[in-house]
């Protein structure tokens, strides 16, 4: 009789867990990078911003592609 018996679910919920976590922490990076990029550009005057083509109304949507084209 066995003590201990590893089974491949224990493997796999540790690795699911260990994705989570992953996933939370990626998505945290790209919340922040979100913000700190739509920070910067909210920082620019509305001239600086026509000089690189950009309206106000679209530093958000910039913002989180550019964030998230950071991605790995």
């Amino acid at each position: 009789m066995a003590l201990y018996e590893p089974t491949a679910s224990g493997a796999y919920g540790a690795a699911k867990t260990r994705s989570l976590f992953g996933s939370i922490v990626e998505r945290y990076t790209v919340w922040q990078r979100t913000r700190a990029t739509s920070r910067a550009l909210r920082a620019l005057s509305p001239a600086q911003l026509s000089d690189i083509g950009l309206e106000p109304g679209e530093i958000d949507a910039l913002a989180d592609t550019l964030a998230r084209g950071h991605q790995s």
